[in-house]
């Protein structure tokens, strides 16, 4: 008797742990929805190859989106202040003084503080692609869903099949092309294998 390499019960079943708990449970539905349908090496290897993958992306698009989002407020707010700051007339100055407890020499310690941020924060920016990685990201978790939505309704490349097992040797194929597609897209976000290889 062949022994099932899935968990029996939904409290086994182990996805990543992240924010994304109502996608947890919806993707813990899909699986209780295959159950008997599709074999268990295919649903092994779903989970792995496409539940997980998901979820991943999901969760790393959100990540880089909230840090896109911080460090772009940040250099707004600490430019906006360097302007206003270097602009301030003399009388203005004295008034800015009081009210910041500051002498000159603290005043151009400020500016200084101010500008080296913006400059350093840009450069972060610039180096880690924050926003090019978070559209990246959510690009390619929808082209994944999108794939396995398709997958679980037997349609588009997939209603000519009768059956889940059927159709999942070109779901595995499909699935296994776009993780190639999204490592050589995240590495072309970073200048390398910019001309990427033609797909035949």
């Amino acid at each position: 008797m062949r022994r099932s390499i899935m968990p029996e019960s939904n409290e086994e079943l182990k996805l990543p742990n992240t924010d994304h708990a109502l996608a947890q449970e919806d993707y813990i539905n899909i699986l209780n929805f295959l159950k008997g349908k599709l074999r268990d090496e295919h649903k092994t290897f779903f989970v792995m190859r496409w539940i997980k993958i998901v979820l991943h992306l999901e969760h790393e698009e959100k990540k880089n989106r909230n840090l896109y989002l911080r460090v772009s407020i940040l250099v707004i707010f600490a430019s906006a202040l360097t302007t206003a700051l270097t602009g301030v007339n003399l009388d203005g100055l004295e008034s800015l003084d009081k009210f910041l407890s500051l002498d000159e020499s603290g005043f151009q310690l400020l500016l200084f503080i101010l500008s080296l941020t913006v400059t350093i924060t840009v450069g972060i920016m610039n180096l880690c692609k924050f926003e090019d990685v978070f559209w990246k990201k959510r690009i390619y978790a929808e082209k994944f869903k999108r794939e396995g939505f398709n997958f679980l309704q037997l349609i588009d490349n997939y209603e000519k099949f009768k059956n889940y097992d059927e159709a999942y040797p070109i779901f595995a194929k499909n699935i296994e092309d776009l993780i190639k597609e999204v490592n050589e897209g995240y590495l072309n976000v970073f200048g390398r294998g910019s001309g990427g290889e033609k797909k035949e």
